[in-house]
């Protein structure tokens, strides 16, 4: 079935869509650095109209049904970005009518929603709130590391993408699973969650992870202060300090050892 898949996508685009967009050009384009050029600041423009969307989307869903071995990311990642894109446009014509696009950023406002749509792809298809927006944001580097327009627009990214998964799974589908990794079935100790549930219970416990980890962060910085004093004279001190605390973490080890997974 997926050799299938990948020879009716492989003929498709290659008879009819030569020059269609794809996830390298996705790619391609955004891992450009801002260098005050006109290609970089055009960059944009080489994502394509919208009537290239339906082809890709097409081809996109031959690609998924055809089983996730052929990959669905790529193609989830192109398609969503080109619906960000002329999404961004349409919008962008109708303030132009109004006379209220004075003010508007184009290019930064289409890189914005070429991410954005990307990882709403991700997240819609593939049940991803937090991988599907780190990966649409990592996939346009080229080395360690986010490219610089995904640096700048991850904030934005990333919410988009979890009011995207709170809008479906607690209003359009509040009784159906979340899916992804987070599907329990009846027998597990914390029984059937349901969209809702899931919602609510995330919000709780981010707000708990938050005030947690600022504690945690507070604790671990006056603890350093304490025992890690600013120029340390002797070696001896040093070393002695770092083997009493490898002893103590040594220790609680073997009377918490599920401690050692980390």
């Amino acid at each position: 079935m997926m050799t299938l898949g990948g020879a009716i996508v492989a003929t498709l685009s290659t008879l009819f869509f030569p020059t269609l967009f794809s996830a390298h050009d996705y790619v391609h384009v955004l891992s450009k650095e801002s260098d005050g050029s006109d290609d970089t600041k055009n960059k944009m423009d080489k994502f394509p109209g919208v009537k290239y969307m339906f082809p890709l989307l097409g081809l996109s869903l031959i690609t998924s049904i055809s089983g996730f071995s052929l990959g669905p990311e790529a193609p989830m990642v192109g398609a969503g970005s080109l619906v960000g894109v002329n999404l961004g446009r349409r919008y962008i014509k109708s303030k132009e009518k109004s006379g209220d696009s004075s003010g508007i950023d184009v290019s930064k406002l289409e890189e914005t929603l070429a991410y954005a749509g990307a990882a709403g792809a991700l997240t819609g298809a593939l049940n991803f709130p937090l991988a599907g927006p780190i990966f649409a944001l990592e996939f346009t580097s080229r080395r360690a590391g986010l490219a610089g327009a995904a640096g700048k627009n991850w904030n934005a990214v990333m919410m988009a993408s979890l009011v995207g998964m709170a809008a479906i799974r607690g209003l359009l589908v509040p009784t159906a699973h979340v899916g992804g990794h987070f599907t329990y079935s009846a027998k597990a100790a914390i029984g059937v969650l349901h969209g809702r549930e899931m919602v609510l219970a995330g919000l709780g416990m981010g707000v708990c992870g938050a005030v947690a980890g600022t504690c945690f962060h507070k604790s671990v910085s006056f603890l350093k202060s304490a025992i890690w004093r600013k120029n340390e004279s002797s070696k001896a001190v040093v070393i002695g300090k770092k083997v009493l605390l490898a002893m103590l973490i040594g220790y609680i080890s073997t009377l918490f050892p599920q401690t050692m997974f980390w």
